[in-house]
C-alpha cells in the first residue's frame, strides 16, 4: 500500500521527498530490493498536475510515498 506523512510546512515537505528520492535511489541499486519507491510532494501550493499525481495510482511496482502538509 502506498504511505501518507504528513509535516508543517511546504519547505519540510520538499525537503522530506528530497531525501526520500536519495533512499530510494539508493535502494534501487542495492541487490534483492524489487519495490520502488515514489515520493510526491502534495501542498495547497502545488500546481494542479502535480497534486494530481499525489492523488493517483501508483505504477506497477512502486510504492508511493505522499508526504503533505496538513492543510493540502
Amino acid at each position: 500500500g502506498d504511505i501518507l506523512v504528513f509535516l508543517t510546512g511546504q519547505e519540510e515537505v520538499e525537503s522530506a521527498v528530497k531525501a526520500l528520492d536519495a533512499e530510494a535511489h539508493r535502494l534501487q541499486h542495492s541487490t534483492g530490493y524489487a519495490l520502488k519507491l515514489l515520493p510526491l510532494p502534495l501542498y495547497a501550493g502545488l500546481p494542479g498536475p502535480q497534486q494530481r499525481a499525489a492523488l493517483g495510482p501508483a505504477p506497477r511496482g512502486h510504492r508511493k510515498v505522499v508526504v503533505a502538509t496538513n492543510i493540502a
